[in-house]
């Protein structure tokens, strides 16, 4: 006889309780699970007596809400009346996004081949060992299904729109062949199409199947779709084992509204070598490489027939980059050396060289005066190399060529510095989904900014790109740069960018480091955390009391929503050595700055208290414990 678990289902709901309910309801809701034998004849998918299966009390499945067919459009499975949302990514602002928004009103799915949300003040922790890699992630897919909503593990290729309300026109935009990822990556062929009047469209060129082509779907079915594909680890898949995803990799899902809060890469400026042979430092995946790379560095000049000069050559570690990511590294290796190093590879910490460069004059220049001067005397006294003024030009194969002080005419004052690794942590760029949009005409911020926005993270989109009648099928080349509806470089007013704010808009936003503000008076926003986290809140409360203006139709009143207005919380770094430095902005007392060990605590608390999951608040002081008192774990795996 099964014995399933079944729960209670008399006591209120969630939503039709007040709010200390609801806060207990979650523990009162597993209080009351029991485990009751049922007679054969009793099915599991129905509720006995006033008691349901647990597993009824779970959120509908993802294909319940769409039907995804590859390379085509995505049709409505069935007769929810929620408004359909779709976010891109599991950064900071998709998941504040996520836990914010009402759950009762709108039909959430995300999409991200991340499963996971990356909690980046810590990562740099991870490259050397400082706390585990895992301590440095929140899983997503729990947030996911505890509120309700679908996960799909794929990467946006394009979006298609259907500016004419659902009768089959519209424009595209993909990034056709190969495989495309959100992370750093090599180069991707963009690709845009149009719909005609019939409600089809053309995809874009790729580089090994010909093109992705996507059609536009029903008219009964929602008016936009998302193009995905399968990537990362679920496109090596056996093709006996998952049939399915091998012959049919790309697929659509509907949406009535988009939030792309993809995130950024780091900008390489164009330089040579750098994708090829820089490390960067931007997700877990970048962290192991680095991690698995100083171990391998260390091991090859502990070898008993390698030679000084050879040595010195694997232990130099260049970090380009004053931010506070570069320079939070390379404290973190500064930490490693003095605490590791000289215990695990005896004589070898002599031949270690930390460089870090920074085109700058100082160091975190975000900071006030007197804290960076601060940070830099710190890492210099930690034995790191800071050299100001200094651009780098090239990255080889084991050597950066850089060019320190006054600029030069390109023919000299050059210097090639040997080194064993390059850490690349500067600019922010463009991901390649942003890239292709702006290949099919969606506006784009200046200087390698994301989606230009208004003050209410709407995405300024033209009337040609809504209506598919923007040259070229909605292609503008490599992207239309838009700083407050003026064209980059021609300095003539855009009339194709007007403000979705006039009116009823389309119901397509950005948030985080793909977003650009782009309003004439509005300073462009810090690519921050607190930045992406307080965007994703706000546009959460937007949509929460919207006025809905009909499936797919956009949100009436989208006009009088208050402009985001960004709170700094303060600005924090560490230095090595249990200190840093720290700038809080506290409520009428101002900012309040402080150095040392004050601000080294400072930095632990303020980002201890912002993990997510209680797993995390107790892993990560465990890693810290454990590794101030059995240093760090130096073995490779």
């Amino acid at each position: 006889m099964a014995t399933p678990l079944l729960r209670c289902a008399r006591w209120p709901p969630p939503a039709a309780a007040g709010r200390a309910s609801r806060r207990l309801w979650p523990a009162l809701q597993g209080s009351l699970t029991v485990a009751l034998p049922l007679p054969p004849c009793v099915g599991t998918a129905g509720g006995v007596g006033g008691f349901r299966p647990a597993a009824s009390a779970a959120a509908a499945p993802l294909h319940s809400r769409f039907a995804a067919t590859p390379g085509g459009g995505g049709a409505a499975a069935d007769h929810d009346p929620r408004e359909r949302i779709v976010v891109v990514g599991t950064g900071w602002a998709a998941l504040r996004f996520l836990r914010d928004i009402d759950a009762a009103r709108y039909a959430v799915t995300v999409v991200s081949p991340r499963d996971h949300m990356l909690f980046t003040p810590l990562l740099t922790s991870t490259c050397t060992g400082t706390i585990e890699h895992r301590s440095a992630i929140e899983p997503v897919r729990q947030l996911v299904a505890d509120r309700g909503f679908g996960f799909v593990q794929a990467s946006a290729v394009g979006v298609r729109l259907r500016g004419d309300g659902g009768r089959g026109g519209g424009v595209g935009a993909a990034v056709g062949g190969g495989t495309e990822t959100l992370g750093h990556g090599g180069a991707v062929a963009d690709g845009h199409g149009t719909g005609g009047a019939s409600g089809s469209g053309g995809g874009g060129g790729g580089d090994s199947d010909g093109g992705t082509t996507a059609t536009v779907p029903p008219a009964d079915a929602a008016p936009h779709t998302l193009q995905c594909r399968v990537t990362g680890g679920l496109s090596g898949l056996p093709r006996d084992l998952a049939p399915t995803v091998a012959a049919a990799p790309e697929f659509d899902v509907p949406f009535d509204a988009l939030v792309m809060a993809v995130g950024a890469v780091p900008d390489t400026f164009g330089l040579p070598g750098v994708t090829e042979h820089a490390f960067f430092l931007k997700e877990v995946a970048d962290a192991r490489r680095i991690r698995n790379r100083l171990q391998d560095l260390f091991a090859a000049a502990s070898l008993p027939h390698t030679t000084p000069a050879e040595r010195r050559r694997l232990l130099t570690f260049v970090v380009v980059g004053g931010g506070p990511t570069g320079v939070e590294f390379a404290a973190e290796l500064s930490d490693f050396l003095s605490d590791d190093v000289t215990r695990n590879y005896r004589g070898l910490a002599d031949a270690v060289s930390v460089l870090l460069y920074e085109a700058g004059d100082s160091l975190l220049s975000s900071f006030e005066a007197g804290l960076a001067a601060y940070a830099t005397r710190r890492l210099r006294r930690g034995r790191v190399d800071v050299r100001l003024a200094a651009r780098v030009q090239a990255v080889g194969d084991g050597w950066v060529r850089v060019a320190e002080g006054p600029a030069t005419d390109g023919r000299g004052g050059h210097v090639t510095v040997p080194c064993g690794m390059v850490v690349w942590s500067t600019g922010v760029g463009r991901r390649d989904i942003i890239k292709a949009l702006g290949a099919a005409g969606w506006p784009l911020g200046a200087r390698g900014g994301g989606l230009a926005v208004n003050d209410k993270f709407q995405v300024l989109l033209s009337d040609a790109v809504l209506s598919g009648t923007a040259p070229n099928g909605g292609s503008v080349g490599a992207g239309a740069e838009v700083v407050a509806g003026r064209a980059a470089g021609g300095g003539t007013s855009s009339p194709a960018v007007p403000s979705p704010s006039a009116g009823p808009g389309l119901p397509v936003f950005a948030l985080g480091d793909c977003a650009a503000i782009s309003v004439p008076g509005v300073a462009p926003l810090p690519p921050l955390a607190q930045v992406a986290e307080q965007s994703g809140a706000a546009l959460a409360v937007r949509l929460n009391t919207a006025t809905p203006a009909g499936v797919g139709g956009g949100w009436a009143g989208t006009s009088a929503w208050a402009p985001f207005a960004f709170h700094n919380k303060g600005m924090l770094a560490y230095l090595g050595g249990r200190t840093g430095v720290s700038s809080v902005a506290v409520p009428v007392k101002g900012t309040i700055d402080l150095a040392g060990a004050a601000a080294w605590a400072t930095w632990r608390l303020a980002y201890l208290s912002k993990l997510s999951s209680w797993r995390n608040r107790v892993q990560v002081p465990l890693d810290w414990v454990k590794t101030a008192m059995l240093g760090r774990d130096v073995s490779r795996f």
